[in-house]
């Protein structure tokens, strides 16, 4: 085959690729008939109770991994409120802990990581307007062998109403965490710490010090959130099953007040240490975002980043949470319908 017969014989091969696949690009999907059983984003449970049986935390002034409790409870459409509790597995899960209890030359225990918060959200706006929802269709068959990994999803675009709630935050926090002494004085240009009632002497913890202590802190936020909640399920056509979309998003950013910041007691060498020099901090923010399901058995996720007040030069933080299992309850016995 000469070199003119060749390009002609590829130039003929790409068009073809090229009108097959202008062809298969112009096939319009099937169309998928369906019913709505229901589109109520109103009407959610009102409380959710998750265990969270991990959550990770990178703070700079003390990184752990643990678990936690946390509770919502819907109130109408007028409030909500949260509660939520988390500690460490053990010291060897913290970054402060796991370092005591390998080499710490003062005789004071730094603590388990312990963190705390209640908060309420005002709805200012609570309202439901009209828009549009994707749904992955799903067939039955598809569970059979490995047919669904292989599959590239259909897709569909329906109507389905949105409650948008905007709310404005306010609660308490409260946490208790060892602290690296000696990390905390060099970010502090490498501040020295003498025994109580003394400003020198030859005694003293600096920044080459190996002591590890601890701290709690104290106080509450203020801030505002945007959350976007869907309940609505469908029946397609007799090829595919039921599907549903019940997510519930909350975004929100907080101001950050801790006005009490106090050290234990921290024993060097048998000396109570002065650590009023220490420089602490009571403004910082957070920006974070939680997501679950309205379900009465599901999962959710949840996660914050920002400045959390207390040890200055010390307070960056991002923390990732996850729920399982959540319980969902509308805290009534009775049973939903649906007219056909």
């Amino acid at each position: 085959m000469n070199v003119k017969r060749y390009a002609f014989f590829l130039l003929a091969l790409m068009a073809c690729l090229a009108h097959t696949t202008g062809a298969w690009a112009q096939k319009k999907p099937r169309a998928v008939t369906y019913s709505t059983l229901y589109d109520e984003p109103s009407v959610i449970h009102k409380l959710f109770v998750k265990i969270q049986p991990i959550y990770g935390e990178l703070f700079a002034t003390n990184t752990t991994a643990g678990y936690g409790l946390e509770v919502e409870y819907y109130m109408k459409n007028q409030m909500h409120f949260m509660a939520n509790a988390r500690t460490s597995y053990a010291s060897v899960t913290e970054g402060v802990g796991n370092a005591a209890a390998n080499q710490n030359n003062a005789q004071s225990d730094p603590g388990q990581f312990v963190y705390a918060e209640f908060g309420a959200t005002y709805h200012i706006s609570d309202s439901e307007k009209e828009a549009e929802t994707r749904m992955i269709l799903f067939r039955s068959s598809y569970k059979k062998g490995n047919k669904w990994a292989a599959k590239v999803p259909d897709k569909i675009r329906i109507p389905a109403k949105v409650r948008k709630i905007i709310g404005a935050r306010l609660g308490g926090i409260y946490y208790n965490t060892g602290v690296d002494m000696n990390r905390t004085l060099k970010s502090q240009d490498g501040l020295k710490l003498y025994p109580e009632g003394l400003t020198s002497g030859d005694l003293f913890v600096d920044q080459n010090s190996t002591v590890y202590g601890g701290m709690r802190s104290m106080g509450g936020y203020v801030g505002a959130s945007m959350s976007y909640i869907r309940n609505i399920a469908i029946k397609p056509d007799k090829t595919y099953g039921n599907l549903m979309d019940d997510r519930m998003i909350e975004v929100f950013a907080d101001l950050l007040f801790m006005p009490y910041n106090k050290f234990d007691e921290l024993l060097y060498q048998n000396v109570r240490i002065d650590t009023s020099p220490v420089k602490t901090t009571t403004i910082g923010y957070r920006a974070g975002i939680n997501g679950k399901f309205n379900r009465t058995f599901t999962w959710s996720y949840g996660g914050e980043i920002g400045y959390r007040p207390g040890i200055a030069e010390r307070g960056f933080y991002a923390v990732i949470k996850v729920g399982f299992p959540v319980f969902g309850t509308s805290l009534k016995d009775e049973v939903e319908a649906f007219g056909r």
